[in-house]
């Protein structure tokens, strides 16, 4: 929401925004074919004279805006070129305020410390702000902003925080910290002018700096050689942190959620206070007006699907796009003949609630898990599953290989899963389960969080936690919790014609991680757009592009095959998660106003927001061969967010890129440092060493173990 009108078109040789025509002069007079040559001068941080640089400005390329004006206008062909004036024009609005020193730009965000900052725990807080994006649409040019958060390490003491960078106070220096030292200030020692000298009495006899603190270690900053107390150092200001814990990440959700009018308001004051994009003095000087007033645009509300379960044949969520699976059975149960449980968790708390069926608060979570499964038709034995407690010194891959043997001594069937209790939700335990399971021993497994399910304390929403955990189960197990009701008005479903769904997705490293990318590739394998079997590759970090595309879908067209027993799709969907407006090219049809002026695209706001302000999701349809037409691909898209089996609700983006989504993301967790296995392909760090590709266990290929 909160789309910003800016532009109208008019005639070549000139450009109007907010309905003033606006003549722009040839970008060729602000940099001389020859270059720029300017010399400034520049004092940096702990330095007390300036220094005298030279800065050369060279010429690299024209960037037309009359492209973008024809573009705009209907002619497609400099589409590219309108592109980049697009880049140019975006860079030019945010120039002013990413040069500000109260702020910090990240990406398309802009984030202010101010009256909307409050703390996260653990040494961060949050940052509000708001993103920018300009965008061709069919009236014009309109810049869409929304709100915007992101966690930033408070400035405060070293010794209160020890973070990534830091500022001393005797020099005003700002440095990296590479490690600690293993003595204090008064222990640690360098030679000068012949003799050891200390770092408190450096510090003394250069600075005039007394230090107190004889307990703390040293940081070592620059190259590692160089070493300063810990109580001269302040956390440089405006770090932005980029890994929060779970606590971190809930808080920074509850103070980002806004409801739609307070996130209305929140926009107006980012554009036209924080911003202020209508004064913006770089924006005048492109020519740029930008309108203070938000867009109107038409909607249409579509009818929701309704559900086919087991029982009931015929289920009507209503209109809130969210229900529960009280008194409902899948629509196709799986069967759990053989199973076990690893629990991570302490033994002592955790044993009664995994083993006895009632305990001292009432029913245990294994009893209620269990009954979950049975009401929701998931067939599983009388008995409970046999449990192991890992002793410290067992590796994840020992602690699943044996759970593997207990089920199938217990139960005299091979184990069809293993049921894993963490005791947090730490990543790195998370990473070993799924390395084990998905690649090693190719056995599905389903982890919970001790604290959330209710084991070794007190259980709080235990049912539905079952509800959504058997969901998964079955889903893993090859089963289908539901399917849509009404297909006849939907286009490929209502056709009753064998046809295939595909997602595709790519991960890539976090900024400054380097390392490869991940692409996964999913496609539905039944009649009810249920089942999806998934394809995941290791590329070159940073490729948005899928590699491997042609052979991941053939893989799947055979799964298909095989799975339909000889059957072949005669029609392909094709959604791809990620993709900027900028990579492909292609359309036919305009939706509406806000709508790309050219290709056929739509935005779907097909989820109830849990707190907060929904955001909808935006479609753009390069391709229609099967001739869905604009009503029958917004009303298939819509009814299959209905579909996702992990929880009982619409979801916002649908079904097929959301899978190969979750699929990619595991495919991340296969990523490990030098080492060998049988079932891994290696590439090229970022950091010089050899990154690790552990390949998915062929057993699980037609398995949605990445649920």
């Amino acid at each position: 929401m909160g789309a910003v009108a800016v532009a109208r078109a008019w005639p070549a040789g000139s450009w109007a925004f907010d309905g003033r025509k606006v003549m722009y002069a040839p970008v060729t007079s602000l940099v001389p074919a020859e270059g720029l040559r300017l010399e400034v001068e520049a004092a940096p941080a702990g330095e007390d004279k300036p220094r005298r640089l030279a800065v050369v400005i060279r010429r690299a390329a024209i960037v037309s805006v009359a492209a973008l004006h024809r573009f705009i206008s209907g002619q497609r062909d400099e589409e590219e070129y309108a592109y980049h004036a697009l880049q140019c024009l975006d860079i030019v609005l945010k120039h002013r305020m990413a040069m500000a020193d109260r702020s910090l730009p990240v990406a398309r965000g802009v984030f202010f410390r101010g009256p909307g900052t409050r703390s996260l725990g653990g040494g961060a807080e949050v940052w509000l702000g708001y993103q920018q994006s300009l965008r061709p649409c069919q009236t014009g040019l309109a810049l869409n902003v929304d709100m915007a958060a992101t966690a930033v390490l408070e400035e405060k003491p070293l010794l209160e925080l020890v973070a990534d960078k830091v500022v001393t106070s005797h020099t005003g220096m700002t440095k990296a910290i590479r490690h600690l030292s293993r003595g204090s200030p008064f222990q640690e020692t360098f030679e000068r002018e012949g003799r050891q000298v200390s770092v408190a009495d450096y510090l003394e006899a250069q600075y005039g700096v007394r230090l107190t603190n004889r307990d703390m270690p040293c940081v070592a900053v620059g190259n590692g050689t160089v070493l300063l107390p810990m109580e001269l150092c302040r956390v440089a200001p405006r770090q932005r942190l980029m890994r929060l814990d779970e606590a971190q990440t809930s808080e920074i959700i509850k103070i980002a959620a806004q409801r739609p009018g307070d996130r209305l308001a929140a926009i107006d004051h980012a554009v036209n206070r924080q911003a202020a994009f209508p004064d913006d003095p770089t924006a005048r000087a492109f020519g740029l007006s930008i309108s203070s007033r938000t867009v109107e645009v038409g909607a249409r509300v579509l009818p929701n699907p309704m559900l086919a379960y087991g029982s009931p044949g015929r289920y009507d969520p209503k209109g809130g796009g969210s229900w529960n699976l009280r008194d409902v059975r899948f629509l196709n149960g799986s069967s759990l003949p053989s199973w076990a449980v690893v629990c991570f968790a302490n033994q002592r708390f955790a044993a009664e609630d995994l083993e006895a069926a009632r305990g001292q608060h009432g029913p245990t979570f294994m009893a209620e898990f269990v009954d979950m499964l049975n009401k929701c038709g998931v067939t599983t034995p009388r008995e409970f599953p046999p449990v192991v407690y890992p002793d410290r010194n067992a590796t994840v891959y020992s602690a699943v290989t044996e759970a593997k043997a207990r089920a199938q001594a217990a139960f005299g069937a091979p184990a069809a899963l293993v049921l894993v209790v963490l005791p947090d939700t730490g990543a790195a335990l998370y990473r070993e389960v799924k390395q084990a399971s998905d690649s090693m021993l190719g056995l599905p497994t389903q982890c919970i969080v001790s604290r959330k399910a209710g084991i070794g304390c007190p259980a709080r929403g235990r049912p539905q936690y079952c509800a959504n955990v058997a969901m998964k189960v079955n889903a893993k197990l090859g089963g289908c919790n539901t399917r849509l009701g009404d297909v006849e008005r939907l286009p490929v479903l209502g056709a009753r014609r064998p046809f295939m769904i595909l997602g595709a997705d790519v991960t890539h490293p976090r900024p400054g991680e380097g390392g490869p990318s991940i692409a996964a590739v999913v496609g539905s394998m039944d009649a009810t757009a249920t089942r999806y079997a998934a394809r995941v590759t290791m590329q070159r970090g940073g490729q948005e592009i899928v590699a491997e595309l042609k052979a991941m879908v053939k893989s799947l067209l055979l799964e298909f095959y095989g799975a339909t027993r000889g059957m072949r799709p005669e029609s392909l969907l094709f959604y791809r998660d990620g993709v900027s407006e900028s990579q492909f090219l292609g359309g036919t049809v305009v939706d509406n106003d806000i709508a790309h002026p050219h290709d056929f695209s739509f935005y779907l706001n097909s989820h109830s927001g849990i707190q907060g302000t929904s955001k909808p999701a935006h479609y753009s349809v390069l391709v229609d061969e099967n001739k869905f037409g604009a009503d029958g691909m917004q009303l298939l898209t819509y009814h299959l967010c209905y579909l996702f089996c992990r929880c009982t609700r619409s979801i916002s983006v649908c079904p097929p890129a959301q899978y190969a989504h979750l699929a990619a993301f595991r495919g991340r967790l296969m990523l490990r440092g030098e080492g060998g296995s049988d079932t891994a392909s290696s590439a090229s760090g970022g950091g010089g060493g050899t990154v690790e590709f552990m390949s998915i266990n062929p057993r699980l290929q037609k398995a949605m173990f990445y649920v």
